[in-house]
């Protein structure tokens, strides 16, 4: 007799997306997540791939580690059907960099690369 196919759910999937996308904003391995919470990285990939349910503890220790709200991984996108937008390296490290700078600075830096992004481009 042979066993059913693992079907995923989308929402577990949505779920996991929003996992990985936290942990590469975090620029943590799976090993490092998943050292953070004892489990192994093959248990991580799991969770990012949505083969496996996160339970509400579990979501609350990645939750802490990866500095967001428990509802983060709900919020919108976490839906059936639906998927985050794939981030280049170059854009998760200036998400990484924005984060590192003061809060009372953030304003300005936001008015500097809306104007850089909606400016005439120059050629070279």
């Amino acid at each position: 007799m042979q066993t059913p196919a693992i079907q995923k759910s989308p929402i577990d999937a949505a779920v996991g997306a929003r996992l990985k996308a936290a942990r590469k904003l975090a620029g943590l391995s799976q090993s490092t997540l998943g050292g953070k919470v004892g489990i192994s990285f093959q248990q991580v990939q799991k969770y990012e791939k949505g083969f496996n349910r996160i339970g509400a503890s579990r979501m609350q220790q990645f939750a802490e580690i990866l500095n967001v709200a428990p509802s983060f991984f709900f919020g919108e996108g976490a839906h059936a059907g639906s998927e985050l937008p794939m981030l280049t390296a170059d854009e998760l490290s200036v998400i990484r960099d924005y984060r590192a700078i003061p809060v009372r600075m953030r304003p300005q830096v936001r008015g500097l690369l809306s104007a850089m992004g909606s400016s005439q481009a120059v050629p070279a």
